[in-house]
Formats: structure tokens, C-alpha cells, sequence
């Protein structure tokens, strides 16, 4: 068995000083494919620092290796070591193949920290270098959507879901556009999209963009519905009642109106 198998193997029973010594054999004596392995597997467990000790192992071989460089970089985001990730990233050229990937982290990076139009720029940057690459479109798309600038975000997701893509990264891309059409005030074309979605798949904020949208299409009774079943999950979204009292004022049920305002 492998020093790197025999450190996991204690990390994973909680064995961390057996753990810690099988971590120093494993770098002086395993293969680099080993300590790879170890170091995604540390990661995945929470042990980032041990993480990066082995990346700067292997880097130390590789100078060489972008890949390793990039690692480093998530792992000093992840600590919060910005100025120690932009380093690392800045020593990845533009010829490299991990190049488009660096453009990636560097653009969430910046995003993180409020930098909206540097991290636009790496993105479509990235864009540029790899057009037909869907994650780069995702995030994107994305992007966009969470800076409210829901028509670019629009295009983006229409192009990914006629390719056959409906989720990436456990985000469902239907209910994204379904939100960014409601958002935009195309409210039949939002609907078209966000009544696609089980409700048992909805969380409180497409609840309400589902409702919010029946309301603009003057379909109240449907409205009414929608406001309520997001009343009964989520009684502390304050934005359904205004909304849920006017559906009632529309349909002539004056005192339910007065009873939802209460």
C-alpha cells in the first residue's frame, strides 16, 4: 500500500497526527500521479492547506506544469489569498493550454471582489479563445445574470439550452431563463419557460417570479395560487403580500385583499 492510500485511509478515520507522518512519507516517497490523487482527495475532505503543500511539491518539479499553477491559485482564493492567486495566474502565458482555464479563475475571482468589468473582460476573453466551449458560455451567462443584465444572459442560455443543454453545475437553465424573461418584462415568454418546472424544484425566488408573472399577465386566479403555495413554504418572503392583495383587490375579494396585507 501506498504512504498517499495510507494517509487518506487515516485522514478519512480521523487519525490526524498517523495522518500528518503518512502525508510526509507520501510526499518523499510516492509517484507524482500519487500525490495528485492525494491532493484532490485532501481537498475534497476540507484539508486545502495539505492540498496545497503537495501542489508546491509538485510544482517544484514542474515549473513548468500551468495546470499546478492554477490549482494553487483556487486553493489561494479559497483562503483568501487574492493577491497570492493573481501571482500565480499572472504566471500562466497566453500560449499555454491551460490559458483559457487561468481567464476563468482569474474572471471569478474577480467578480468576488466586486470588479465586474475586469471579470467580464477574462470571460470574454475566454469566450474568444474558445467559442464553443458550453462552460465558458455557463459562466457567462451567469455573469450576466447575476449582474441583472438579463438580455446578454438571455442569449447565452437560449444558445446553450437549443445545443441540448438544460443543467450545468446543478443549475437549471430553463428556470434561468424563464427569471430573466420574467425580469425583462416578457412575461409570456417567461411563463412559457417557468411553468416547465415541477414546483417541488422551485425555490422561493422562481415561486415568486412564477406568481409575479401570472399577476402582469392578468391572470390572477393563477397568480393567487402561486403567491399562496410561496406563502406556505416561505411565510417571510414580504414581497408575495402586496402582490397577493392586489390579485385579490383585481378579482373583487375585498376583505381576503385585507386579510393578506395584515
Amino acid at each position: 500500500m501506498s504512504y498517499s492510500k495510507t494517509a487518506l485511509d487515516q485522514l478519512e478515520a480521523g487519525q490526524i497526527d498517523d495522518y500528518k507522518e503518512s502525508l510526509k512519507k507520501a510526499l518523499a516517497n510516492d509517484s507524482d500521479d500519487m500525490l495528485y490523487s492525494l491532493a484532490e482527495e485532501v481537498y475534497s475532505l476540507g484539508f486545502s492547506k495539505d492540498a496545497s503543500t503537495i501542489y508546491e511539491h509538485l510544482a517544484q518539479k514542474y515549473p513548468e506544469d500551468d495546470g499546478l499553477k492554477i490549482n494553487l491559485a483556487e486553493l489561494a482564493i479559497d483562503d483568501d489569498h487574492d493577491d497570492q492567486a493573481l501571482n500565480y495566474l499572472s504566471q500562466v502565458a497566453p500560449d499555454s493550454d491551460e490559458y483559457v482555464r487561468s481567464l476563468m479563475v482569474a474572471a471569478d475571482l474577480y467578480q468576488t471582489q466586486g470588479m465586474f468589468e475586469i471579470s467580464e473582460q477574462k470571460l470574454l476573453a475566454a469566450q474568444k479563445l474558445a467559442p464553443d466551449e458550453d462552460v465558458i458560455k455557463f459562466a457567462l451567462a451567469e455573469f450576466y445574470f447575476t449582474t441583472r443584465n438579463y438580455r446578454k444572459a438571455i442569449n447565452l442560455y437560449l444558445d446553450l439550452i437549443k445545443s441540448g443543454t438544460l443543467e450545468m453545475s446543478a443549475v437549471n437553465l430553463i428556470e434561468r431563463l424563464g427569471v430573466s424573461y420574467a425580469e425583462i418584462g416578457k412575461f409570456e415568454q417567461a411563463l412559457g419557460y417557468l411553468e416547465q418546472i415541477k414546483p417541488i424544484h422551485m425555490n422561493s425566488d422562481v415561486k415568486f417570479e412564477l406568481a409575479f408573472t401570472y399577476f402582469n399577465l392578468k391572470e390572477y386566479q393563477k397568480a393567487i395560487k402561486a403567491f399562496q403555495d410561496l406563502r406556505d413554504s416561505d411565510p417571510q418572503y414580504s414581497s408575495l403580500y402586496p402582490y397577493l392583495a392586489d390579485a385579490y383587490v383585481n378579482l373583487k375579494r375585498v376583505d381576503e385583499a385585507l386579510k393578506a396585507i395584515q
